[in-house]
């Protein structure tokens, strides 16, 4: 075997994003001495970039940019606050002697998460951590040292404390199943327990029984101002409380005495509706940023800190954010329920997402809404406008799907969900248009299958093919 030379260090790897066509781009670590980082692609939605297992000694900066990490382990991670672990879609495992930098594991926005991530199992030695730490669906969280701040949003297990450990503030917005907190002979200053979770609290077994125990949220202040029998309809349907005022540029409405928090903000939304809504705001979030400098990300800590420093107390962007405010009202007004809504409303609004039917409906016609709400991306999304028409025109979605209707339509939403990806987050031009192909072929295929005759479909296959025409 050859002689070992060097240390083992590895510095900054650039992880390129893979496509819909080929999959994600995949890495793994092994290394015997530290590492400097890994940029993933960034950018919002599915970034096709994966980190398997990630194995070295101490994490010398930031990992950003990638959808999912299988397992990341090492001494310490991160040297300062200002150093990140980013993570769109969820952390399997995390093993470290300690955290000194931020981990966010539940994609770019702090107030999103994602139900179908699996479960994170953390486990911290005598190093504990000194950045923040903010999780999505937990099936294990376990310390033997100090961490100043954790926000679990899904609970599905245990959080337990070794003795003489501690933590400042644990914030659990929900649980599910059977949860508890174990601190015996440790130390918990503060529990929060979210409106979720309140009303499935975790068994707690904390000796002394010492800390406050604070049941808090913006959201239970919005269900609170809604009549027992509407909370009791929405809620039952997984409605979230969603944010108007983007609560990632709460620096900027709070430079303009603006609490993003405030219930006349804030909206019942059904999930699917939510995770829209929330991929459009990031979306021209991005926008923004590259109209200053168009190599930023959001998902690099640095370029967000630069970001929100040059546009605090800039009135033009704060026009154009209140103006992009309004076009959302006005596109998703009566898909959302507001505190202030009557009972026959608010009945009204649930009717429209009510049943498969109507949520398939919703999700076919994001395109056209995209291009709606992002105008400077218009000419990418035509063909989606086209395809939500088609559909209208067969009406969509009948009555009673046997099996292979619904497959077929099972593609065509993947390939639709996967085309406008590529159009928005990778800003595909509208001349290049190949990745539509798939898209068209999934359509015909499943207006075939719902008894649409070949007639109706060879004019609407050629009125498509002259629209791809520029291949």
């Amino acid at each position: 075997m050859a002689p070992i030379v060097g240390d083992g260090r590895i510095g900054i790897i650039f992880l390129p994003a893979g496509n819909p066509e080929t999959g994600s781009s995949l890495l793994t670590v092994i290394a015997r001495g530290d590492m400097d980082g890994i940029v993933g692609p960034g950018g919002p939605g599915k970034l096709w970039a994966v980190a398997s297992s990630l194995l070295f000694d101490d994490l010398n900066g930031s990992i950003t940019g990638i959808d999912h990490i299988g397992s990341v382990k090492g001494r310490w991670l991160g040297d300062s606050p200002d150093d990140e672990l980013w993570v769109q879609h969820g952390i399997d495992e995390l093993v470290a002697y300690g955290i000194r930098a931020k981990i966010m594991s539940d994609g770019c926005f702090e107030d999103t998460y994602d139900p179908f991530d699996g479960g994170s199992i953390i486990t911290l030695g005598h190093g504990g951590a000194t950045g923040s730490l903010s999780l999505g669906r937990v099936d294990s969280f376990w310390t033997a040292g100090a961490v100043d701040s954790v926000r679990i949003e899904l609970l599905s297990g245990g959080v337990n404390l070794a003795p003489a450990s501690s933590i400042d503030q644990l914030f659990i917005v929900g649980t599910l199943g059977a949860t508890e907190v174990i601190a015996d002979d440790a130390t918990i200053a503060t529990l929060i327990l979210g409106e979720r979770a309140a009303r499935t609290p975790p068994v707690i077994q904390f000796f002394p029984l010492a800390f406050p125990l604070v049941i808090s949220g913006y959201a239970e202040d919005f269900w609170n101002a809604l009549s027992e029998d509407m909370r009791a309809l929405i809620r039952g349907s997984d409605y979230q409380v969603h944010h108007t005022r983007f609560q990632q540029l709460a620096p900027v409405f709070q430079a303009r005495g603006i609490d993003v928090h405030e219930v006349s903000s804030l909206r019942a939304v059904h999930p699917t509706v939510h995770q829209e809504i929330t991929r459009r705001q990031w979306e021209w979030v991005d926008e923004e940023m590259k109209r200053i400098n168009s190599n930023w990300s959001w998902n690099n800590p640095q370029h967000r800190a630069q970001f929100l420093r040059r546009v605090r107390n800039d009135n033009a962007f704060f026009q154009r954010l209140t103006q992009f405010q309004q076009r959302m009202e006005s596109e998703y007004a009566d898909l959302w329920v507001r505190s202030t809504d009557t009972s026959s409303r608010i009945r009204q609004v649930h009717r429209r997402m009510d049943g498969a039917r109507s949520i398939a409906r919703f999700q076919i016609g994001e395109g056209a809404r995209a291009r709606r709400l992002l105008p400077t991306l218009a000419g990418a999304l035509v063909f989606f406008g086209l395809i939500e028409s088609s559909l209208g025109a067969a009406s969509l979605l009948v009555a009673g799907h046997t099996q292979l209707q619904e497959q077929k339509f099972e593609i065509l939403l993947s390939r639709y969900r996967a085309a406008l990806d590529r159009a928005i987050v990778r800003r595909a031009h509208p001349e290049k248009l190949q990745y539509l192909i798939p898209l068209k072929d999934a359509l015909i295929d499943y207006l075939r299958a719902i008894g649409i005759s070949d007639n109706v479909l060879n004019s609407l296959e050629y009125a498509l093919e002259v629209y791809l025409a520029p291949l």
